[in-house]
């Protein structure tokens, strides 16, 4: 018996291979990588000092050899605009602006970025002028304060607090030594690291004894010890006192940790710390700068102008602002004059900030030499 053949079936089957087959190849055909988005890109620029927006800063992005670079300056609200930015890939960021610090980074464009994070700028503090200590016979100061109408330092070394004239000189109004003590091993002094002015005496500190003073000063005389305060074993181990403030009430003191034997690099930054004290010059809170603010690294100065704290982030060029319950307002950065270290010790006075610098123990006996400044600093404010 012959077999009948169902040519309808065989029919539509090759007519379903041959829409399959079509479908498959227009399928082939028709993977097209999408086109990155091409849009316009917006972004802020705050002043580090006080978060305020920053007008007529140079933004630019390079967006590679085939698009080229493409700017903007930011308006009155800080805010810049650069358009045909590629999405998908990472692109060099750089923001310039006078008397601000420079900034460069890279960004990374997602395929739906209209906006970037907000870049904060350090806004550069400057000297107006620099004194040598060397040139009235000082080595090492470590040490300033500003009280009536002159600036005081105390000078390690050559073992006096020197009063100075407010002049182009700074001269020497008043010294006084500083007063020994006697040990087994013969008579030393006092080797003053920071200098306040608190409660009618002078508050310093001596790291070969880890023991803060309070002295009364007689001109032309030795300074008396009218009250001395050992620091606890558990807090000389952290590392020494390297200034002090009062704000009108109660004594602060900073502590950068410990260094190495020439008091130039930190061992670890994991001890800086700010402490209050009490009326016999203990210590009544300790309150570590990693809870502050992370940044602060460091801290070798420390101020009060009567409304606010400067702190000296030696570390990072940095001076911080910082609340009476030490709140972070924002921070300057220092001027590449005072680099690398940046100022120690600071202090407030007479609508300035004064910062003093030693570097180190190389050089510091030469007269004239590179290792020792007191600066002047200019405005503070924005």
């Amino acid at each position: 018996m012959r077999r009948r053949i169902n040519i309808p079936i065989i029919g539509y089957t090759i007519l379903l291979l041959l829409l399959l087959t079509s479908c498959w190849q227009e399928q082939q055909h028709g993977i097209v990588p999408p086109t990155p988005p091409n849009y316009p890109v917006s972004g802020k620029i705050l002043n580090s000092a006080d978060g305020s927006p920053v007008q007529g800063a140079l933004v630019t992005l390079d967006l590679g050899p085939e698009t080229g670079i493409v700017s903007d300056t930011t308006d009155s609200t800080g805010q810049y605009t650069l358009e045909h930015v590629l999405g998908g890939d990472s692109y060099p960021l750089s923001i310039t602006k006078a008397y601000f610090e420079s900034y460069s980074g890279s960004v990374t464009m997602g395929y739906d970025t209209l906006e970037m994070d907000d870049v904060t700028l350090g806004k550069i503090y400057y000297l107006v002028d620099m004194f040598n200590p060397g040139e009235w016979r000082s080595f090492s100061p470590q040490g300033l304060v500003w009280t009536g109408s002159n600036l005081w330092s105390a000078d390690s070394m050559a073992k006096t607090i020197f009063a100075h004239n407010y002049d182009s000189y700074m001269s020497i109004a008043q010294s006084y030594k500083l007063p020994s003590y006697t040990t087994t091993k013969g008579e030393f002094f006092i080797a003053a690291l920071g200098l306040e002015f608190h409660r009618n005496y002078v508050v310093t500190y001596d790291d070969r004894r880890n023991t803060l003073y309070e002295l009364i000063l007689t001109a032309g005389d030795t300074a008396i010890i009218q009250n001395e305060y050992k620091l606890p074993d558990d807090i000389s181990a952290i590392g020494d006192l390297w200034d002090f403030t009062s704000d009108g009430f109660r004594l602060w003191s900073c502590c950068a940790g410990p260094y190495d034997r020439f008091h130039t690099l930190p061992v670890y930054d994991g001890d800086d710390v700010i402490y209050r004290h009490g009326g016999d010059l203990s210590i009544l809170e300790t309150h570590p700068v990693s809870e502050i603010n992370a940044e602060i690294i460091n801290p070798t100065g420390i101020a009060s102008d009567g409304e606010i704290f400067w702190i000296n982030s030696r570390g990072n060029h940095r001076l911080y602002m910082l609340t009476e319950d030490l709140t972070v307002l924002g921070y300057y950065v220092y001027d590449e004059t005072v680099w690398p270290w940046a100022p120690y010790q600071i202090c407030w006075g007479n609508g300035y900030l004064w910062g003093c610098f030693r570097d180190s123990w190389a050089g510091i006996n030469s007269v004239g030499g590179p290792t020792q400044y007191i600066y002047k600093f200019g405005t503070l404010y924005p």
